[in-house]
């Protein structure tokens, strides 16, 4: 059984991180529009945080370039979200002071 990844289905692995990549744009876009990530959990975004760098340490040990430019674009995505959520979370907390 080889472990190498199907070249005949290597377009579905690329247009996955298009797809991510415009679902978080749609995400960020919104937080900026509204200043506001209350919805976002820390939870969540620590997970995805986690598994975007194990994703990328997976891909580079398996030579995986697909993987690696996902969990890369995920991990900057995720840390965007993450300096958003911190900073509107701080602005409100100042707000109520």
């Amino acid at each position: 059984m080889s472990t190498q990844p199907n070249k005949k289905l290597e377009w579905v692995g690329m247009i996955a991180p298009v797809l991510l990549t415009v679902a978080y744009a749609f995400e960020i876009y919104e937080i900026v529009k509204t200043q506001d990530a209350k919805e976002l959990n820390w939870v969540f975004l620590s997970c995805i945080l986690a598994i975007a760098v194990l994703w990328i340490i997976y891909g580079t040990v398996n030579k995986i370039r697909v993987m690696q430019v996902q969990a890369v674009i995920l991990l900057i995505v995720n840390i965007i979200l993450i300096i958003l959520k911190h900073q509107y979370e701080k602005q409100e907390l100042e707000k109520d002071n």
